[in-house]
């Protein structure tokens, strides 16, 4: 029991992945894919608040160089993964799991990222990305 249940998080992880892969095969930023997989997962927004505290400057402060910091080019990759959960949650909270769905969608039919968040958030990503870093702790 005690294997299953640390493997489970991760095995939804992953799985939220080819899911992901699987609407949009190409064109969606790593910060956007990362931070769906870990809703997905079930990863808490208060324990990733808590952990980015403590951590603060540890990962990047734009939604661009989240990319890198998700891929270990620039701070801490745990904190970029919780970085990027709370952009995706701040969406969902804000605006309703459809609309990520419908970027997903969007993006799946070659639509590119930058026109296909605007269209559904009525959001530059710049501006978003305002919002979300004033939502961190």
């Amino acid at each position: 029991p005690g294997d299953v249940a640390r493997i489970r998080p991760i095995l939804i992880h992953e799985l939220a992945h080819a899911f992901i892969l699987a609407m949009a095969p190409r064109g969606l930023p790593l910060w956007f894919q990362e931070g769906l997989a870990k809703h997905f997962e079930g990863a808490p927004t208060s324990g990733a608040e808590a952990y980015l505290e403590r951590h603060g400057g540890s990962f990047p402060r734009t939604l661009q160089g989240l990319n890198g910091g998700l891929r270990g080019r620039g701070g801490s990759v745990e904190a970029s993964y919780l970085a990027a959960l709370l952009a995706v949650r701040l969406i969902i909270d804000e605006e309703g799991f459809w609309t990520v769905r419908r970027v997903l969608e969007s993006v799946g039919k070659g639509v590119p990222f930058e026109e296909a968040f605007r269209e559904e958030t009525r959001l530059e990503t710049l501006e978003f990305q305002e919002r979300w870093l004033s939502s961190l702790p």
